[in-house]
């Protein structure tokens, strides 16, 4: 059989299988993650870093905007800028957005709501490369995992004839489960799940995952200096021998190598009946034999240093907003000076461009599904702004009448 160049770039181009050490065929899943368990790890970095949280919940006000151009329901309580609130936190937290769909006997959509994306993992691809169902554990990398909670669902259709051939699949429409549609921000080494850009490589190294982690560390130490009221590491100097047995019957036990009480074992008992409820440091006991000395408690020496400790808090901060992209004005991070209408202004319209592709991948979703519902008109999303954009009057009349158009269209945000 003779090919064509045509096929020969066809067949080269060909995505290829996903190698068998990335897959689960017990659960017929791509795992994200070793243990499949990322999407607990990227949601855990970001609660444990005050400024990380921080950094990730403006990206998230800034996805959302202020909401989209309808105010249509997308399910029996939902209405479209819902169900945006909730992709707008999946997509800002773990770079993708998963989203139920059910129809109606016509193929038309009935009714979209949020699937947890955290809890959503891609079907084995085939030899092409391409995925057909996605399958959603809500115990999906914990603990408590059961795979008797698994449910499958087929990707979205983009086309009726599409659907009806799924739902025959599935015996007709009383059997069929609904599709996920399922969207991601993939990237170079990372083909199938998405990876926060801030995260550093695919082990987690680098990148701002370590300095939120270095965030949480720093807020666990002050934490526990807290909670043992500023007690010091302390060393005791004891005089007598810990092996020494403490009553008679003891020395008796001792003589016929038996277990015995000593004066080492008292002691420790004592200290820690005594100080069972201190949650202080710790405390290194040291025996002599030397008679002439008392016992004494002495503080071990501290490196702590104040401004060595500031400067390592402030490093933490600024890579972690570098690392996020977030101006630091709209993370609520002290900022030396005082900041002019036009430094937030800037910021704003900084923070604008960085969620520009995320809002339109949210954009293409609902555009995407709406009309199916019957929704009419092209749906957008609105930006949010925290100060008023302004121009001087006397500059504005000045300005040509396209001049004031792309201001406009620059500045503001109309339907």
């Amino acid at each position: 059989m003779k090919y064509s160049l045509i096929d020969y770039i066809a067949q080269a181009l060909k995505i290829q299988p996903v190698p068998a050490g990335k897959t689960n065929p017990s659960e017929g899943i791509l795992p994200w993650g070793i243990n499949n368990d990322m999407p607990k790890k990227i949601i855990d970095t970001i609660n444990g870093s005050v400024t990380g949280s921080a950094c990730i919940n403006t990206i998230k006000k800034y996805i959302y905007g202020r909401g989209v151009s309808t105010q249509a329901d997308v399910n029996k309580t939902q209405t479209i800028n819902a169900l945006h609130a909730d992709l707008s936190s999946q997509l800002s937290k773990l770079r993708g957005v998963s989203v139920h769909v059910s129809y109606r006997p016509d193929g038309s959509i009935g009714a979209i709501k949020k699937i947890p994306f955290e809890s959503v993992r891609l079907g084995i691809p085939d030899d092409n490369g391409n995925i057909s169902i996605v399958k959603y554990n809500p115990y999906y990398g914990t603990a408590d995992f059961n795979q008797k909670y698994t449910k499958a669902y087929p990707l979205y259709s983009p086309t009726p004839e599409e659907l009806f051939k799924k739902v025959e699949s599935f015996g007709g429409w009383i059997n069929f489960p609904g599709e996920v549609l399922y969207k991601s921000v993939t990237s170079e080494f990372n083909p199938f799940y998405p990876l926060p850009e801030w995260w550093g490589d695919n082990m987690g190294n680098g990148g701002g995952r370590k300095w939120m982690e270095i965030d949480q560390l720093i807020g666990n130490f002050h934490s526990h200096n807290i909670n043992k009221g500023f007690l010091q590491n302390v060393l005791l100097k004891m005089i007598g021998d810990p092996d020494e047995p403490l009553l008679a019957e003891d020395q008796i036990r001792k003589s016929n190598g038996e277990k015995y009480t000593s004066v080492g074992d008292d002691f420790s008992k004592t200290l820690t009946e005594s100080f069972s409820g201190a949650k202080g440091d710790k405390m290194l006991i040291l025996w002599s034999a030397v008679k002439d000395q008392f016992p004494e408690l002495q503080a071990f020496p501290t490196n702590t240093n104040h401004e060595l400790f500031l400067a390592l808090q402030k490093l933490t901060t600024e890579n972690i907003l570098i690392s996020t992209q977030v101006p630091p004005v709209l993370a609520g991070v002290k900022v030396s000076g005082t900041l002019s209408k036009d430094d937030i202004e800037n910021s704003v319209k900084l923070m604008w461009g960085n969620v520009e592709m995320d809002q339109q991948l949210l954009e293409d979703i609902y555009n995407t599904l709406l009309p199916r519902m019957g929704v009419t008109g092209e749906i957008k999303i609105m930006n949010f702004s925290p100060v008023v954009l302004s121009v001087d009057p006397l500059a504005w009349a000045t300005l040509t009448l396209d001049e004031q158009r792309l201001w406009v269209q620059q500045n503001t945000e109309l339907i």
